[in-house]
């Protein structure tokens, strides 16, 4: 028998297709996944939301974030630098993290601590800095990676 996945969709779909995934799943975190998704989406102008790697990611150009499904403690979002490594290290001081919710794992890529309920609220402007500083160092390690 064939494994059911849900649907690649891109743009407003892909919202919709990542949805479906969710909703096949009983997550205790779903409101909270739900209100880390919008602002993401909603931290610049581009990205767009997509079913990747079994789970919800976001690309401007490549893809840059993946929400990790897994936890039950607290939302947890992998800042990446998408399908494939650049070779590049991200410059970690044009990455402001104020807060401290970002775990560097590698030169290219970061797990950021989100916590859940009012605690998660309360860091929507720090998540929105940290998306937003995040892909404009991938579009710089990009153009750089694109050189070599």
């Amino acid at each position: 028998m064939a494994k059911k996945t849900a649907k690649k969709a891109k743009g407003p779909d892909g919202v919709a297709a990542v949805n479906a995934l969710l909703d096949a799943r009983r997550l205790p975190l779903r409101a909270d996944i739900d209100w880390v998704r919008g602002v993401i989406r909603g931290a610049r102008p581009g990205i767009v939301e997509e079913v990747k790697w079994n789970t919800s990611s976001f690309r401007v150009d490549d893809f840059f974030a993946t929400i990790h499904l897994r936890s039950a403690d607290g939302v947890l979002v992998v800042l990446h630098s998408g399908t494939k490594k650049k070779g590049v290290a991200f410059d970690r001081e044009t990455i402001r993290d104020p807060r401290g919710l970002m775990r560097w794992l590698d030169p290219e890529r970061g797990l950021v601590t989100l916590g859940a309920g009012s605690e998660l609220r309360k860091r929507r402007a720090a998540l929105t800095g940290l998306v937003r500083d995040w892909v404009t160092e991938l579009e710089r390690v990009s153009r750089l990676a694109r050189r070599d």
